[in-house]
């Protein structure tokens, strides 16, 4: 009896825990048949293990009856059904050259679709050209846009490990793949003869490649007839296994480059087996019975940017691939087609809680299902179903993203889910967002009203991948940050805001982002003058917000100038320089703030040459029978003074005299006659002479 009663106990309680777990599914506002839905294939993988044919796999899915691959030259659209299959491998023949394909894959079964796979891309020959200074100058630009080259392969050198044998376009090759994307991978032209030569092309490779990376690998370039070609295939395999060994522990993947005669009559030892290999055999076909990864295939190629022709390969990937049970499939014959998926899904809002979808009626199609979810890629929920062509939700909430896809369905199939629609209450996005610099600490922002919008936030960084942080909200179509530091460059967004009351905003999307930069001006009103024998002072109109200056001179025009002095002045006299000799300046100004330091663009060059000054205050009396007497300020850094006379103030001077005093006086002239007399100052300069300038005449008449 007791045993009945707690068997009845615990029916009872498990009856009780069935019906909580029920309500929690349904209040949780869970698919109650969620989990009977097949699951997507997930680690869909793309290779090329022959020429013209792609390999695509995925993992096996519990209860699928069925795999249908889809294709599409865009990866966000166009997608169309290649073939249904019952295993998860398939080659592809029969696509089309130089065109990069996108693919997809859903699991059917127990008459459900799953959400798509992961989606691969590639071609179908993956093309790529190796490249030496016998190429001469590559256009790399018109290489890329060629769409011809998916890989490039650089030689660097050839030989030991001495600069004459470093390749002369290997650093220019390398930096243009580099800039512009394009996958690399290096090779060195071989001539060891035993093991030290082989580390030494090895560390030759290792010094050219430093703080470089090559996804196509390094390769080791084995077809010298005259040098390695000679040795036994015990030597050859341990030159190479030097090589490999020492390019391996430095972090880097190495194969070996041979012809096809070279890897099965030269390159014979065992050795080589654990190495990838490049096949050289300029043919329609590769006859090369071993595994290989890459063929070369002509050295006649011909791609836009290379003068003259070029090597073009093959590489190939997935080549330990096990394809059995594969299905083979030739796209060119066309493809296959089921259920098609409705197209053309949109959505028009109706009203701040009312969104209308509709879409394009499709073939064989008795019903359609509604998914929504709040993000465009998984986490869609189905939320209607109907035999029309439109669905009106009328449960969406302001500000919030909501995306749909619709799936049609007979009773005899179901399409993959349509390309997915969405729908938000927003605001216009403003347009043409402006950032100009008005001052050395302000910046303006402009753009354009949005139409719905009752104010705007401005957004700013420091970086182009920094953090952006709200500055101000406004409701102009304008504002000026000023007070920012200078030089420092600040990067600007804006987005639209609507009040929808009680403190609550809708968003319009943010506009693109602008930069600017706020400098100071340069230096204007720049001049030089000679200021002495050896001073020349540099002037200057004072620049708004600078807190100094910077003077830089050279002794030429064009030459290097070099800082010579940081001042707050705008006067700077330049000392201790010879006399006559040019001198070129160009000036910068400054802004400290913090630990920032902002300098302006240099200024115009102007230039000047020290000079002996005037002779000045010259006085000429005759105060004596027949003789001329002259005083005046001497001159400063003088060595000497040159004194003139002439019998009419603007006639021709001849010398009367040179002196190293600042008087001079002359005997022995006609009494009565009258005299002009004009001095100036001269200076010896390494072995030179530089005057002054000429005094004003002046005249005497003799006693």
């Amino acid at each position: 009896m007791y045993k009945k009663v707690r068997l009845l106990r615990n029916i009872r309680t498990i009856a009780l825990m069935t019906v909580l777990i029920l309500i929690m599914i349904l209040c949780s506002g869970r698919d109650f048949y969620a989990d009977s839905a097949i699951a997507a294939p997930k680690q869909m993988e793309l290779y090329n293990p022959k020429v013209d044919t792609v390999y695509l796999r995925w993992n096996t899915v519990a209860g699928a009856e069925k795999y249908y691959v889809y294709m599409s030259t865009s990866k966000t659209t166009g997608y169309e059904l290649v073939c249904g299959l019952t295993t998860n491998k398939l080659l592809l023949k029969g696509l089309q050259d130089n065109i990069t394909y996108y693919f997809k894959v859903y699991a059917y079964g127990n008459g459900k679709m799953s959400e798509a796979s992961n989606i691969v891309s590639g071609k179908k020959n993956v093309k790529g050209i190796d490249v030496s200074k016998w190429n001469e100058i590559i256009d790399w630009n018109q290489v890329y846009n060629s769409g011809l080259v998916d890989f490039a392969i650089i030689r660097c050198g050839f030989g030991s490990n001495y600069l004459e044998q470093d390749d002369i376009k290997f650093v220019y090759n390398m930096q243009e793949c580099s800039r512009l994307g394009i996958p690399m991978g290096v090779y060195l032209y071989s001539y060891a003869m035993n093991t030290a030569e082989a580390q030494s092309e090895a560390d030759h490779v290792l010094r050219m490649i430093a703080g470089h990376t090559f996804p196509y690998k390094v390769w080791y370039d084995l077809e010298d007839s005259g040098t390695t070609g000679m040795l036994s295939a015990g030597t050859i395999g341990d030159i190479a296994e030097t090589f490999c060994n020492s390019i391996s522990r430095a972090g880097f993947d190495v194969g070996i480059y041979a012809n096809k005669y070279w890897f099965t009559t030269i390159l014979t030892d065992p050795r080589f087996n654990q190495w990838p290999k490049w096949v050289a055999q300029y043919s329609d076909v590769c006859t090369y019975d071993g595994v290989y990864i890459m063929w070369q295939y002509t050295s006649k190629g011909s791609i836009p940017g290379i003068v003259g022709n070029v090597d073009v390969n093959y590489a190939f990937t997935g080549v330990y691939a096990d394809f059995t049970n594969a299905v083979t499939y030739d796209v060119s014959k066309g493809l296959q087609h089921r259920l098609p998926e409705p197209g053309n899904v949109r959505t028009t809002i109706i009203n701040k809680n009312k969104v209308v979808l509709t879409w394009d009626r499709t073939a064989e199609t008795e019903r359609y299902i509604i998914y929504r979810s709040n993000h465009p890629e998984n986490g869609y929920q189905k939320i209607a179903e109907t035999t029309k062509t439109a669905y009106t939700d009328e449960n969406i909430q302001s500000g919030v993203s909501y995306y749909y896809k619709v799936q049609a369905c007979n009773s005899q199939d179901s399409s993959v889910y349509s390309s997915a629609a969405s729908a938000k209450l927003y605001v216009n996005q403003p347009s043409a967002l402006n950032v100009t610099v008005t001052d050395y600490n302000k910046i303006k922002l402009t753009w354009n009203a949005s139409s719905d919008a009752t104010g705007y936030e401005i957004y700013r960084a420091q970086t182009s991948t920094g953090a952006f942080v709200k500055i101000a909200t406004t409701s102009n179509i304008f504002y000026l940050n000023d007070n920012i530091t200078t030089g420092q460059r600040y990067y600007y967004k804006v987005r639209a805001i609507r009040a929808l009351g009680n403190n609550e905003y809708i968003y319009s999307l943010f506009t693109g982002v602008e930069n600017a930069k706020a400098v100071l001006n340069k230096p204007l009103n720049v001049k030089a003058d000679a200021a002495g024998y050896n001073t020349v002072k540099v002037t200057y109109s004072p620049v708004t917000g600078a807190t100094g200056y910077e003077i830089y001179r050279s002794i030429s025009k064009n030459g290097t100038y070099r800082l010579i002095k940081t001042t707050t002045a705008t006067t700077f006299y330049n000392t201790n320089l010879t006399t006559g000799f040019t001198y070129f300046y160009k000036v910068k100004a400054i802004r400290k703030q913090s630990s920032l330091i902002s300098k302006s663009e240099f200024s115009e060059k102007v230039w000047k040459s020290p000079k002996l000054g005037t002779v000045y205050n010259l006085k000429a009396a005759s105060n004596s029978y027949r003789q001329s007497e002259l005083s005046w300020t001497s001159v400063n850094g003088a060595s000497g003074y040159m004194v003139y006379r002439c019998s009419k103030a603007d006639g021709t001077y001849t010398k009367a005299g040179q002196v190293k005093t600042n008087s001079f006086a002359e005997q022995n002239r006609p009494s009565g006659k009258s005299y002009y007399y004009k001095v100036r100052a001269y200076r010896y300069v390494n072995g030179k002479i530089r005057y002054g300038a000429w005094s004003a005449p002046k005249k005497i008449t003799i006693k």
